[in-house]
């Protein structure tokens, strides 16, 4: 694929546009069959319906917009440019400031591009729930019928030859073993604060905080909008489908014939990607 890739985006689609004639204008616009059309334009915008390079996007994107669909080229260079985050090992709220606002202790200082966050300037919240997958390997004796043991047995008795067990059947099997919590505050200047529940305390939520990860980022969150009074939310992660050709899953080994998946790429990318459409569709309003 080529370098210059873009995420085509469909931002709104007219309010008053059929299912068919969403199919249609899809059709005509991305040059796809009737049926591709049909599935993508199940997809609630803003979604990624397309990856190609910029010239085709630009095509693409100006036929879409003829049949009044605005639709966004997104590069993956701008997507990038919201990729680099400072990741909080804790935050210390700011006790007497005039405004609500948070030194950062970065979880690796080297990285860290944030020393500080103040609410005011936070422009967006993303908030999504991160799966953790472990696939294991179960080893299975074969399941042999009676006569199928019997003939087995009289066959190994006759013959000279060694006994040959018959292969072990291998199977796999997949549990969400865990999740993770994670929030981005983006200011207006593009930066990124990330408040994750693996690697960030909650004790700056004093004694609102409660016993699970889950209570303590939703709390969190609520306090975050409080603060941040012009940011807007986004919840959408659980309801994202990620375009083809994303990195959406990362795997790794468990040493023991097993392995770990996660979704967190598949979260890096829809963060990022979010704030773009969402500094877009203001510009446009």
């Amino acid at each position: 694929m080529s370098l210059d890739r873009c995420y085509l985006t469909v931002l709104r689609y007219p309010p008053d546009l059929t299912e068919r004639q969403r199919t249609l204008a899809l059709s005509h616009g991305l040059a796809v069959d009737d049926f591709s059309a049909s599935m993508l334009q199940k997809l609630a915008p803003p979604a990624v319906i397309k990856i190609c390079t910029s010239d085709a996007a630009a095509e693409a994107m100006t036929r879409l917009q003829e049949l009044g669909i605005d639709a966004a080229a997104i590069t993956r260079e701008q997507i990038e440019r919201f990729s680099a985050r400072t990741e909080a090992k804790r935050l210390l709220p700011a006790i007497g400031a005039p405004r609500a606002m948070y030194a950062i202790e970065p979880l690796r200082p080297r990285l860290a591009t944030v020393s500080s966050i103040v609410m005011d300037d936070v422009a967006m919240i993303v908030f999504g729930r991160i799966k953790l997958i472990k696939v294991s390997v179960v080893v299975a004796e074969p399941n042999l019928s009676d006569g199928e043991t019997l003939l087995r047995n009289t066959f190994d008795a006759a013959s000279d030859a060694p006994s040959v067990d018959p292969p072990k059947v291998m199977t796999s099997r997949a549990a969400v073993d865990a999740h993770s919590f994670v929030i981005d505050l983006y200011t207006r200047r593009g930066e990124c604060v990330r408040i994750d529940s693996d690697k960030c305390g909650f004790d700056f939520l004093g004694d609102e905080r409660g016993l699970s990860d889950r209570e303590n980022a939703v709390k969190a969150v609520e306090r975050f909008r409080g603060e941040a009074t012009r940011a807007v939310l986004d919840v959408g992660f659980e309801d994202f489908r990620p375009p083809p050709g994303a990195v959406v899953e990362q795997i790794r080994g468990t040493g023991e014939g097993g392995s770990m998946r996660t979704n967190r790429p598949a979260f890096n990318f829809y963060s990022a990607w979010r704030v773009v459409v969402y500094a877009m569709m203001r510009k446009r309003a």
